[in-house]
């Protein structure tokens, strides 16, 4: 995979989306951090660690349930992932703002790694997928996992770091700096999630934007976003894009010319085809490596 967009199958097998399978191995709210949990589904056998698909739910950093993705995790573990769902700090009144989010999944992630033997997992081959709200987080916390401005300090495990190889990302907001056409209630989120408007602490949105911290990792993305999206304008996903392609970060993009922010990884509708083809391309070779 390179910083160019790579030609992706569009043979019929090549697009099945993995089914639920019968059996599988299941270990639920796992707490690590304050009342935060995950729940973690793996293949029932397998002669190796199982590679980590850590999924961030969606919600516009305000409401979501890792619950809402139990079914594409367990699809995840029929190709051969351990597939984690996992809660994080939503935005109250009173907490839950900027970096907070992103030093929550920071923790699961250092979680995990120290409970690797307990699990089977191989964490030196982690992809992040995220979702709206969850694809801007999965995104952070891949490009960030060097950052020293986080607080890590309230997370029980310390000896571990929270780096990821890979980022899939569905119509995620990746600019937090610029709210210019957005419209009242696309802005209040940005405001709210940050504690303070952008333009009054552009520091502050920086660092929670994943555009502003690509310093050319060596991070594969794919990137899915519809043409008809009015919940994230597309053009955060075509900007992001063009940074990493400046940066010559690897990645894939791809539009759907329908589905607005509805778009699901293994999406079986006509118009999603192409974008199906190239998760299922982008995780087998993830599996690969």
């Amino acid at each position: 995979m390179n910083a160019k967009q790579a030609k992706v199958s569009m043979e019929p097998e090549a697009c099945s989306a993995p089914l639920i399978p019968s059996d599988y191995r299941a270990f639920e709210n796992v707490i690590y951090k304050n009342d935060l949990g995950f729940d973690l589904y793996e293949p029932l056998i397998s002669s190796k660690p199982y590679p980590v698909a850590f999924i961030i739910h969606g919600g516009a950093w305000i409401k979501g349930d890792r619950k809402d993705y139990t079914d594409l995790a367990k699809q995840l573990t029929s190709m051969g992932f351990a597939a984690v769902t996992v809660s994080y700090s939503l935005v109250t009144a009173e907490s839950g703002r900027f970096p907070v989010p992103v030093e929550d999944l920071r923790c699961a992630l250092k979680t995990l790694k120290k409970q690797r033997n307990d699990f089977n997992l191989n964490t030196d081959r982690i992809v992040t997928i995220g979702f709206s709200a969850g694809a801007h987080l999965a995104a952070e916390v891949g490009l960030t996992s060097k950052n020293q401005n986080f607080n890590d300090q309230e997370c029980p495990v310390q000896d571990f770091d929270p780096e990821v190889q890979g980022v899939v990302g569905y119509y995620g907001p990746y600019d937090l700096t610029n709210v210019d056409g957005l419209n009242a209630l696309q802005t209040s989120l940005v405001v709210n999630f940050l504690g303070i408007h952008p333009f009054l602490s552009p520091s502050l949105a920086m660092w929670a934007s994943p555009k502003a911290q690509v310093k050319k990792q060596k991070l594969p993305f794919y990137l899915v976003h519809a043409q008809n999206d009015d919940t994230v304008p597309i053009r955060s996903s075509r900007e992001f894009s063009e940074t990493l392609a400046e940066k010559n970060v690897p990645f894939k993009y791809v539009e759907t010319s329908d589905g607005a922010h509805t778009l699901k990884l293994f999406d079986d509708r006509p118009f999603a085809r192409e974008a199906t083809c190239g998760a299922l391309e982008y995780l087998d070779n993830f599996l690969a490596q």
